[in-house]
């Protein structure tokens, strides 16, 4: 399987047109998800020391393998939840 940069697009864009998606792909739309997705990423280091989100992330390194890297969570887990 090659990896590279176009053949990836070429397969997102038919995965996309295979479930009709374009008429939810935007500019508004897509902005407004990329800044909720950042969002909810950012909530794991606010109020963070560098020390706690090392341990964070090694904790859950140690876990098990991660998750597919689209699933919630798939690296960063709150200190009260498990993956």
């Amino acid at each position: 399987m090659s990896d590279s940069i176009a053949e990836l697009t070429a397969q997102i864009q038919e995965f996309v047109d295979a479930r009709e998606w374009r008429k939810f792909h935007n500019a508004k739309d897509l902005a407004v998800a990329i800044a909720a997705e950042a969002g909810e990423l950012m909530q794991h280091f606010v109020w963070q020391q560098e020390e706690q989100i090392e341990k964070r992330l090694e904790k859950t390194a140690r876990k098990s393998p991660p998750r597919s890297p689209t699933s919630r969570s798939c690296y960063l887990n709150s200190p009260t939840t498990s993956a």
